[in-house]
């Protein structure tokens, strides 16, 4: 058992997919966990019962998250996800691998909080689809706190950086907003 220490930071490289999370409860007790990365697929609802003893977390990042439709979640976990929804203090999340739009939508729910995301999409995404997607989700959240998006995208150049310009002004996503790319990193940055 760990006691009265501080942590920056955490790293998983195994997370047992069946398993409760309860038994990081003992490992956990008086750290102050601020970054957490976890390097395999998680389910979400793994993700969310471990953000139940991670009270400090500022940063979250993740390999790829596994859907699991809340809808099926019993009531304890919907309890659980709704108190972490209200109480968790992170701020930047990355999203090393998105699987299906939804991770996103996930994210921007479970962390309001949230001023960072950055989100690495796949060659085989169209992902002049996609993003307008992630900027509809974020005009919905009423006061959501995001303010920086970052897409890695392995194709990404000046012709892409043009065309999501245009679809932001056209669709009137965002008003003060800058837009950069460094290598394979899109910036998108509004106040």
């Amino acid at each position: 058992m760990i006691n009265s220490s501080k942590f920056m930071q955490i790293v998983f490289s195994i997370i047992p997919y069946s398993e409760k999370c309860y038994s990081l409860q003992h490992i956990l007790t008086g750290a102050e966990i601020y970054h957490l990365k976890i390097h395999e697929e998680l389910y979400m609802i793994v993700l969310i019962e471990m953000l139940n003893f991670l009270p400090h977390l500022d940063s979250l990042q993740i390999s790829s998250l596994l859907y699991s439709d809340p809808i099926y979640m019993i009531n304890e976990e919907r309890e659980i996800l709704s108190l972490i929804i209200r109480q968790n203090q992170i701020t930047k999340v990355y999203l090393r691998k998105m699987i299906h739009i939804d991770d996103v939508y996930f994210l921007i729910e479970l962390c309001p909080r949230m001023t960072y995301l950055k989100v690495d999409f796949s060659n085989h995404m169209d992902i002049e689809v996609i993003i307008p997607l992630i900027f509809m989700k974020i005009n919905t959240k009423y006061n959501h706190q995001l303010r920086l998006l970052c897409f890695r995208i392995v194709a990404a150049d000046e012709k892409l950086i043009e065309k999501l310009n245009k679809m932001i002004k056209f669709q009137k996503f965002l008003f003060h907003y800058k837009i950069k790319r460094v290598l394979d990193n899109i910036y998108v940055q509004w106040k």
